[in-house]
């Protein structure tokens, strides 16, 4: 999301101020995504890099005027007063999470350590909607947040269960995926982050994904 000092209530306003972001894939995104909403470009702005984990210190510091963040940082910057003007849900099925391998990874030991990872990763998500107060509690260490601040947190994340994941990931899904891919590749692109042209093709695989039944 994009976070500003409470004078800016609206992306335009954002010309010549001091946006802080990670010079990463996301930010990229989020960056490219945002300007393109208000007609800005990034010569408008005066754009640095600051690490997420820096950048409750550069607001505090007085250092920056807008930040490209994500949680749970961003809980904590609009606690100190920063507002929120534009967010990933602005751009529906654009930043994904995804976990990737090295094809060379995936010979026959690593593919069962992988079964397994992903199944570990399910029925915690399957205990996180269950019984989300006791996850709260659970994971507020990690993140670095009070218990109660751990639900508002996932406020508004879409968190794909494994029946998404096999939608996604097998059948037509595949050729979504592979678009929304070539879209990002176009942004990192224009930001320099890459160059020529990937073939997106072999991207997406659903074969590692485990069974309902596995998960219980």
């Amino acid at each position: 999301m994009l976070l500003a000092r409470p004078s800016v209530t609206t992306l335009a306003q954002l010309k010549g101020l001091r946006l802080g972001y990670e010079a990463g894939s996301v930010g990229e995104i989020m960056l490219a995504e945002a300007l393109s909403q208000c007609g800005l470009t990034r010569q408008d702005l005066l754009l640095s890099q600051v690490a997420v984990d820096q950048q409750v210190a550069a607001w505090q510091a007085g250092q920056v005027d807008a930040v490209i963040t994500y949680e749970p940082v961003a809980s904590r910057l609009q606690s100190l007063g920063m507002q929120r003007l534009f967010d990933s849900r602005q751009i529906p099925n654009t930043i994904l999470d995804v976990l990737a391998v090295h094809r060379d990874a995936l010979d026959w030991h690593h593919s069962q350590a992988l079964r397994q990872l992903l199944a570990v990763h399910f029925r915690a998500l399957n205990e996180f909607e269950r019984n989300p107060q006791d996850a709260a509690y659970r994971m507020a260490p990690h993140l670095n947040l009070p218990p109660s601040q751990v639900l508002s947190a996932f406020k508004g994340m879409v968190l794909p269960t494994l029946a998404s994941n096999d939608e996604l990931l097998k059948g037509q899904g595949p050729a979504s995926l592979r678009a929304r891919a070539q879209k990002v590749w176009q942004i990192l692109q224009r930001a320099g982050l890459v160059s020529g042209q990937e073939s997106l093709t072999d991207l997406v695989d659903g074969d590692y994904l485990p069974t309902e039944g596995f998960l219980k």
